[in-house]
């Protein structure tokens, strides 16, 4: 990750915070779309190869509405996904800088799986299409026909349309977990600083028990979300979704039973993800927000609960907004846990900061040690200058009195020098730098007035 390296600026303690907002943000926006995006592809291809007589058009129709929820447009997979992961990408590699972590890399090898997956679920969202309407012609021209020789050839046309339609959808599939896979690997090893070197062991950065736990975190809480937002999106007033009473009597029970069922995995998933935070991670606010995750979720499952045995969707709304403040209650957790672990490498970073800070203000001339005045007139200036008498340039009794009081301008005279008196050459530009002419001016003015007295 060099070139990440050569564009890291050493960072204050308030950028820092400012990073760390900012990443935090980025989780809550990135999570939940990648949750909801591999929820809706895993119902959607199982949707698509459900078979039961007389319904297979009604789970073919439900399968294409899962995808095209979370493919509606480009914009949405740039908005949600890609451009928060490569914000994600970028602040860690400042917040990490000087480690040697791969926590960048690996948030970038998901960036390109996240690429990869988006383009073959966009094909599958459109060859769905063209399958619909596939489907839809060849019926009718087999009902037109009578001919069998037709039909077969329909059939095999068919056949093969659908193993290269279920191709893009199992690639896709494959690409988004990876994807999800790395992010939460990325997450995990920026709460571990023992795993900071640059060369970790593979297994143990790829396969460790954080990793693999949170992992499974995230699939089950991707199931259970994408059940409710499946139920807000089609039960909520004014819903554009439209079916017959049978079609959304399927989508109603998916969502009720799916959404219950995994939000009742995801607090034993919440207490393994304790139990396995490493302990230079560990604070207060872990448990803290972990608890209220957990009242969360048990008051999202008595919605869930009350809706499947009243059959009333009144709750839809509430159990969908409970569910955000579950994601971003355990994303704010694991922010907290980043804070304690990098809570030393921050420390020495800004003390980076404050070194970079001096030697460039010293390379610029705004501030440095201690400038001594009279050591630059006798390094510099006494080779031309006297106080009393005419040596190269004029004496400085002569020309200090236009400069009493208006030091800036001294000063200003010292750095860009011009000619002023006919009688004498232009003084050469010494290089100084600002405070050193400053000092300089400052001396040269003090033994004037003393020489006055």
């Amino acid at each position: 990750m060099d070139f990440l390296d050569k564009i890291v600026l050493p960072q204050s303690a308030n950028h820092m915070e400012l990073l760390r907002g900012l990443l935090t943000i980025t989780f809550i926006i990135l999570i939940p779309y990648l949750s909801i995006l591999t929820g809706s592809t895993i119902y959607s291809i199982l949707y698509l190869k459900k078979k039961k007589t007389g319904k297979e058009s009604l789970y073919f129709k439900f399968a294409k509405e899962l995808i095209d929820m979370v493919t509606l447009n480009k914009s949405m997979a740039f908005g949600f996904g890609i451009i928060p992961l490569i914000t994600a990408v970028f602040c860690y590699a400042q917040l990490l800088d000087k480690t040697g972590s791969y926590v960048a890399y690996h948030l970038t090898v998901s960036l390109i799986f996240l690429i990869a997956a988006l383009l073959f679920l966009y094909t599958y969202k459109y060859a769905f299409h063209l399958k619909d309407i596939f489907r839809f012609i060849s019926s009718d021209k087999i009902k037109e026909s009578n001919d069998e020789s037709i039909e077969d050839e329909f059939e095999k046309y068919s056949s093969t349309a659908d193993r290269t339609f279920n191709k893009f959808a199992g690639w896709g599939l494959l690409f988004l977990l990876i994807a999800d896979y790395k992010l939460i690997n990325a997450i995990q090893l920026a709460l571990n600083p023992q795993k900071w070197a640059p060369n970790p062991s593979f297994l143990s950065v790829w396969f460790s028990v954080p990793v693999i736990v949170n992992f499974i975190t995230l699939l089950i809480a991707s199931l259970a979300v994408t059940a409710i937002v499946v139920l807000y999106i089609y039960f909520r007033p004014n819903s554009n979704f439209k079916g017959n009473d049978e079609y959304l009597n399927i989508v109603k029970n998916f969502s009720l039973k799916s959404g219950l069922l995994f939000t009742l995995f995801i607090p034993i998933d919440i207490l393994l993800n304790i139990v396995v935070v490493p302990s230079a991670a560990l604070n207060a606010n872990i448990f803290l927000f972990s608890l209220i995750a957990l009242i969360l979720i048990l008051i999202a499952c008595n919605f869930l609960y009350v809706m499947i045995k009243e059959g009333n969707l009144k709750y839809v709304p509430s159990t969908l907004f409970v569910f955000i403040l579950i994601f971003a209650f355990l994303i704010v957790k694991d922010q907290f846990a980043f804070e304690t672990a990098s809570s030393k490498h921050f420390a020495v970073l800004e003390n980076n900061y404050e070194q970079h800070s001096k030697n460039l203000k010293e390379k610029l001339g705004v501030i440095s040690e201690k400038v001594s005045g009279k050591d630059i007139f006798n390094g510099r200036c006494i080779a031309c200058h006297s106080f009393d008498h005419k040596v190269v340039g004029p004496p400085y009794n002569e020309t200090l009195p236009q400069f009493e009081g208006k030091m800036d301008e001294l000063v200003d005279f010292i750095l860009n020098p011009r000619k002023i008196n006919k009688d004498y050459p232009i003084m050469p530009n010494q290089g100084l730098k600002p405070n050193e002419a400053r000092a300089v001016a400052e001396y040269i003015m003090s033994v004037y007035k003393e020489n006055k007295k």
